[in-house]
């Protein structure tokens, strides 16, 4: 991996300095390796996978090795890269610096700091001796001149010796109690604002907990030490469950999760602590000879998305019974035209024709967010008094026509202004700019409005609510007034609505340095044709996006990116603040408060991000 980190990195310095000579560039190392790798299953999507990997990747995020050189040495080969190279592909370097190397004028740029050189000159050495691991295991024993040379003395070793003590990692669990403290504290507000139809869900879930229809995350032990979880796909939900014990399987019916760990209890009586082995179909060899046929190892959930929504994501609309599916319907239809739209009903409700031609519905079910599909077997919705006359309302709405003043809380004479709504002053307009799009001129900016909320004495979150438009501004003034900070985040999260968490950037750390899969756009050659491993091979660039600490920006963002994001970000860490501050100002948004002074930061997804995230390719048109 080393190796072709390396070559890799000299194919693209050689590349780029004969760019201004056509009839020198050679083809790019991604060319060379399809080319040459055909035979050995190096196609567009092994190259993919490859460029999610630390190899191609030149950036800080990625730890190397370092290398010992040697300055303005005659000895050393013409194509030995220079400092500045290795500086520009963040690996370290060592060399030796004398009175040789300083007397050399090129050199001086690589002269040691004043106080590196006194510290050196005045460093004091002295004799040392490690201390034995067990005294009474042996009687050998070390010691160091003041030059560093090593001499052995009396390499007599004891007969009675205990055995080599065996190192184990260390267990730790941190990142495991931070997350369920997290997520205690989701649950508590969710269970605050449960409703009855969510109670009935609840209960019905605990008393017979799902087996498929349940997320299930498995917990386990990093290199590091460190307890994390993995989401196992619905295609071996059930599988994961039966392998572990009952007192190792936790089932929370809020969320309608499942989370299993060997620290939790001991794996039961009836198996031997080891994974299920399948006996695939055909294969006659018992158990312990079985072997797997041969997989990719993407790791793919391909499940909707919409099973994982609150606040009920089981698939029982169908099942219900016309009378309780026409009343969350009629509910649903005007909540929406009240929080989206500010309609606030006329008393009594005005007698206005409803809509009987189907295809006047299903484009109403369009503009306004509903499922025709659904819709369409309780129809009887649309003869409800107070649904035809919130449908007029919206429709008028949309064809900019004359609005009364009691049925929008946007006309100052409404019974419900919006403007009293003790938010709405409580909200102030800050100026950014973010990036938008990237082309060969460069990166392009604009100039946003930001709406951050200010709950002052009323806070209970370190960080501030902003949404990116007045729309979304107007509808938080609508929301329950009692919701905190928390509480909105819940509602914006739950329909995919942009917005961000800002917090005073004195009170926030650099980002966690977590490995990061590489940025750069996939290629593909004229005339391909994509297959599903090129569809795989996306959405694990996707996951591995997501799974880095700065993908809630993703699930902040909004529209499809909250969509992809569902999956691979947790909602805790939205809760959680910011994940830090990144060298990458394309990363992060900035925004200085200017009645108070204030500098505030949150993740963003940078543009290369998106484009990566939204599938881009870059392909040959021939």
């Amino acid at each position: 991996m080393a190796l072709l980190s390396y070559y890799i990195a000299v194919a693209q310095c050689t590349r780029a300095h004969v760019q201004d000579s056509p009839s020198l560039v050679e083809p790019s190392w991604p060319e060379l390796i399809l080319h040459y790798g055909e035979d050995l299953g190096m196609d567009c999507v092994w190259l993919d996978m490859l460029l999610d990997t630390p190899i191609a990747n030149f950036t800080p995020d990625v730890s190397r090795a370092g290398t010992f050189i040697k300055l303005g040495s005659v000895d050393v080969y013409e194509s030995t890269p220079s400092v500045e190279w290795f500086m520009e592909h963040w690996v370290p370097v060592w060399y030796e610096w004398s009175a040789v190397q300083a007397s050399q004028a090129e050199n001086q740029r690589f002269a040691p700091l004043e106080y590196q050189l006194q510290n050196a000159t005045t460093f004091r050495t002295k004799s040392i001796s490690p201390v034995p691991s067990s005294p009474t295991n042996t009687n050998q024993s070390f010691s160091f001149d003041y030059n560093g040379s090593g001499s052995s003395t009396s390499s007599q070793t004891s007969l009675n010796q205990d055995p080599p003590q065996v190192h184990t990692r260390p267990i730790l669990t941190s990142y495991m109690d931070e997350f369920f403290r997290a997520r205690d504290e989701r649950i508590a507000r969710i269970l605050e604002r449960e409703t009855p139809n969510q109670l009935t869900t609840r209960l019905s879930r605990k008393a017979q907990p799902p087996m498929k229809n349940a997320r299930v995350f498995k917990w386990t032990q990093s290199g590091s030490g460190e307890f994390t979880y993995e989401e196992i796909p619905k295609t071996r939900r059930q599988d994961t469950l039966e392998y572990y014990s009952e007192d190792q399987s936790r089932y929370d019916p809020v969320l309608n999760e499942w989370h299993c760990c060997e620290l939790w209890g001991e794996f039961s009586d009836e198996d031997d602590g080891f994974p299920y082995v399948p006996i695939f179909e055909g294969d006659n060899r018992p158990a312990e000879d079985a072997v797997a046929p041969p997989t990719s190892n993407l790791v793919i959930d391909d499940s909707p998305v919409e099973d994982f929504l609150l606040p009920n994501p089981d698939d029982t609309h169908q099942q219900q019974p016309l009378n309780i599916r026409l009343l969350r319907l009629q509910d649903e239809i005007l909540t929406v035209a009240r929080l989206y739209f500010g309609y606030t009903p006329r008393i009594p409700a005005p007698e206005v024709p409803a809509l009987t031609d189907e295809k006047r519905r299903k484009s109403f079910c369009r503009c306004f967010g509903l499922i025709w599909d659904q819709v369409k077997s309780v129809d009887e919705v649309f003869a409800i008094q107070s649904v035809a006359a919130a449908i007029d309302f919206f429709l008028r709405l949309a064809k900019k026509s004359p609005l009364l003043a009691d049925e929008w809380d946007l006309i100052p004479d409404n019974p419900f202004p919006v403007s009293m709504s003790p938010r709405f002053k409580q909200f102030r307009l800050l100026q950014t700019n973010i990036s938008f799009k990237r082309d060969e001129s460069g990166l392009h900016t604009k100039e946003v409005t930001i709406y951050m909320l200010d709950l002052g004495t009323n806070s209970t979150a370190p960080w501030k609510l902003a949404v990116k438009s007045a729309l979304n501004a107007l509808m938080v003034c609508r929301l329950d007034p009692s919701f905190n900070e928390y509480d909105i985040v819940e509602f914006l999260l739950t329909n995919g609505i942009a917005f961000h968490t800002l917090q005073p950037s004195s009170s926030i750390s650099r980002t966690p340095h977590v490995q990061r899969a590489s940025l750069a756009p996939f290629r593909r050659p004229h005339s391909y044709e994509f297959a599903s491993r090129d569809y795989l091979a996306y959405r694990q660039r996707c996951h591995s996006i997501l799974s880095h600490p700065r993908g809630r920006a993703a699930l902040m963002h909004g529209n499809f990116m909250w969509r992809l994001a569902l999956r691979s970000v947790r909602w805790e860490a939205v809760y959680s603040g910011p994940s830090g501050w990144s060298p990458n100002p394309d990363e992060m948004l900035v925004i200085q408060d200017p009645s108070t002074g204030i500098e505030y930061l949150d993740d963003k997804l940078s543009v290369d991000e998106q484009d990566a995230l939204c599938g881009t390719y870059h392909c040959v048109t021939g």
